[in-house]
């Protein structure tokens, strides 16, 4: 698969690599074939934040209604030079990480 370019709601393009793929396939087996909620998180969050202990990585939270349960997921995302990509993404059991780090952006409810 060739990499990925995803925008998010601030207009950012962020990559999505092959090799990262892999990572999040291998490390975090729950979102084995679910890229589909990776990329979505990216381009459709509910919020993202600024991670607690890196102001270079931001984390992209969703939460999605699946098999009559809600699934939250989380994608961090590098800040580099120029340059943006998915590092990692996984589910997440608690909503305490989607309340720490600085607010950047957050879904309007309507």
């Amino acid at each position: 698969m060739p990499t990925i370019y995803i925008t998010d709601p601030l207009g950012n393009t962020i990559r999505l690599t092959d090799e990262r793929i892999d990572h999040i396939y291998n490390e975090h087996p729950s979102l084995y074939g679910r890229v589909d909620l990776v990329i979505e998180t990216v381009v459709n969050p509910d919020m993202v934040r600024s991670h607690p202990d890196s102001s270079m990585t931001h984390n992209y939270f969703k939460e999605f209604d699946e098999d009559n349960s809600r699934v939250r997921v989380r994608v961090a995302v590098i800040l580099g030079e120029g340059d943006m990509w998915i590092v990692t993404a996984h589910h997440m059991s608690r909503r305490r990480l989607m309340q720490s780090g600085v607010l950047i952006w957050e879904r309007q409810q309507s």
